[in-house]
């Protein structure tokens, strides 16, 4: 069984911030976006069509 603990410190000021890019972004996109920049995700999945800056191998 999966036990979550919420009890924890909070800051405001932080939660103010998320609060403000959840206005322009998913979640989602920015925990992607996250992962991309620490560089703890790859994917050998790419589109069926060049993209930009893609070489033309």
């Amino acid at each position: 069984m999966l036990k979550v603990n919420y009890q924890f410190e909070r800051c405001p000021d932080l939660l103010a911030k998320f609060d403000q890019v959840l206005k322009c972004y998913l979640p989602t996109t920015v925990f992607v976006d996250v992962q991309h920049r620490l560089g703890v995700t790859d994917s050998g999945l790419k589109p069926p069509f060049r993209t930009k800056g893609q070489s033309s191998d």
